[in-house]
């Protein structure tokens, strides 16, 4: 869970997610409808804090708190998302975040807790680009390597092993 200099290592992000004290199941898509369930097994959602966001290719449609009082040590509840409202089209999903509504011993108020992201029912939305409206693409090739060059990236193959050894974006490389 920490690298030898005891710096974290990224499995503390999955081990917090499989401890995680409260899921989310979205119930009715249409309705905004989510069951919560506390997985402590001691204590109720009182002292915690939620807000929900619905959002559409990565913009927020709309948002709301969600209250977790009133929800025992392992039982759930359901209940209405007010606002909600369920997008046409497009790459939709319920965002939920978690926090400590008061500071602990273990933790400031604020404290993220968990963090849940439902996908939505809905049909993606596609875009078409004409192919005269997408920029040229170079392509420069040797008997070792491929550079296919954009407007602002580069992809460099290897040809003799078959994989790509440099990918660059805005100049910045995108493969170590």
């Amino acid at each position: 869970l920490v690298y030898p200099d005891r710096t974290p290592h990224t499995g503390l992000i999955e081990l917090k997610k499989a401890y995680e004290p409260v899921k989310f199941e979205l119930v009715d898509a249409e309705k905004g409808v989510l069951c919560i369930k506390n997985y402590f097994a001691f204590k109720s959602l009182d002292d915690l804090d939620a807000s929900w966001a619905i959002t559409c290719e990565g913009e927020a449609v709309c948002q709301g708190r969600l209250d977790l009082s009133g929800i025992p040590a392992g039982t759930g509840k359901t209940v209405s998302l007010e606002g909600y409202r369920l997008p046409k089209k497009g790459c939709c999903f319920v965002e939920i975040s978690v926090r400590q509504a008061f500071e602990t011993r273990w933790a400031e108020r604020g404290h993220e807790v968990t963090y849940a992201q439902l996908p939505l029912p809905v049909e993606a939305a596609p875009r078409y680009i004409p192919a005269e409206d997408m920029p040229m693409l170079n392509l420069e090739e040797t008997e070792d390597a491929a550079l296919i060059t954009g407007e602002d990236f580069q992809i460099l193959f290897d040809r003799r092993e078959g994989g790509i050894v440099s990918g660059t974006s805005a100049g910045r490389e995108l493969i170590e």
